[in-house]
């Protein structure tokens, strides 16, 4: 499934950013190595964690940005997320990637979008490291580059072995390149992390598999 940056867990991971931005850097280091390095269900290094505290300023710009992508209100958003992704803002460099994607206040441009997807994924942060090998698979997926697709949708997979849609995005690519077995097999595993899967994802995997037109 392609991420949508603005639906419940982009939300979940917007508050943990905030509550982390008011709290004492000390402090939320210990409570990570206590409490294990989950959150919410978002994995996240403390070595993460001190590159947000060491940047909060251009993450700040890429949160705003982010927000107003969400609003639509591009003539503000795109120069906000250019200014974070220039700094090196891992979110701002995914959220660029979205826009050009698809067109969202800038001309859709495929090649741009890699460029700010690769940029992203070279960084530490797993989270957009993983979601924009998502998407740059989905890049690949679009041009019918189906071995390349696959072998960036593993690379997120490794990144984050727990997240079950990497394994459904795994299974449409592997559907669409015409191995219907395989991609059932990606399906089992997506349910067998998250069970609710279909009830809480647009997953274009489950309509393929089990729509009566396929």
């Amino acid at each position: 499934e392609i991420y949508d940056t603005h639906n419940e867990s982009g939300e979940i991971m917007a508050f943990i950013m905030q509550l982390i931005a008011n709290s004492n850097r000390n402090f939320v280091l210990r409570y990570m190595d206590d409490a294990g390095e989950n959150i919410a269900g978002i994995t996240i290094a403390n070595k993460e964690l001190v590159s947000i505290f060491d940047n909060m300023e251009t993450y700040k710009l890429a949160s705003k940005g982010n927000k107003l992508l969400g609003e639509k209100n591009y003539d503000e958003a795109i120069p906000l997320l250019k200014q974070a992704a220039e700094a090196g803002d891992p979110a701002a460099q995914y959220w660029l990637g979205v826009a050009y994607n698809w067109g969202n206040g800038v001309e859709e441009d495929p090649t741009e979008a890699l460029k700010w997807y690769e940029m992203a994924a070279k960084q530490d942060n797993r989270q957009f490291k993983a979601n924009a090998l998502n998407e740059i698979a989905y890049v690949y997926l679009k041009q019918e580059q189906y071995e390349k697709a696959l072998s960036v949708i593993d690379q997120a997979i490794e990144t984050l072995p727990l997240e079950a849609n990497y394994y459904d995005s795994k299974g449409e690519i592997l559907f669409k390149k015409g191995d219907k077995k395989a991609a059932r097999a990606m399906w089992d595993k997506v349910i067998s992390l998250e069970p609710d899967f279909a009830e809480n994802h647009d997953s274009e995997l489950y309509k393929l598999l089990f729509s009566k037109k396929h």
